[in-house]
This record gives structure tokens, sequence and C-alpha cells, in this order.
């Protein structure tokens, strides 16, 4: 998708899969974010099993109301108001 990019970081114990929008083509909605991260997730879950979960969610907007949705897609409730989106495995 034009205007965003996924990133990796690899310290040789973590990875850190982040999302990266370019705010000028196309800016960052939390609907977007979390729908991208959600996806991730879901591909990885088809090659590492359906278990499988992410260490840490972190997204950059506010914590929502309801975290019913995030728990049951990720597996985890994320961290909100961090510096970026990223799924850390």
């Amino acid at each position: 998708i034009e205007g965003m990019g996924l990133t990796i970081e690899d310290d040789g114990e973590v990875a850190l899969l982040g999302l990266a929008i370019d705010s000028e083509l196309a800016p960052a909605s939390r609907e977007a974010s979390e729908l991208t991260l959600a996806s991730l997730t879901a591909l990885l879950r088809e090659f590492l099993g359906p278990g499988w979960q992410p260490e840490m969610v972190l997204f950059s907007h506010a914590r929502p109301a309801s975290l019913a949705r995030h728990l049951a897609c990720f597996g985890r409730v994320p961290m909100f108001g961090q510096e970026q989106n990223r799924l850390v495995v």
C-alpha cells in the first residue's frame, strides 16, 4: 500500500516488526494501524501455528474503551501510547 511500509529490527533475541506510515501520503489512523498489525499477526499464525502470539503489541494511539477485540486478535492486551506501532516477536 502506498504510504505504508513494514520495518524489521532484530537484535538477536527479539525482532520488532514495525508499521511505518508516511503521514503525507496516508495519514495514520487507529483503524489502519490496528488492521495492519492484526493482518500481520494472522499471517504469522498461518506459518507458525494457530497458538502463536506476539510477545508484545505496541500502538502509538490512545487506549480504546474496550479491549475485547484486541485480546481476541492478539492473545494479549496491547500497550498504548508507544513511540511506534509494532509487534515484538
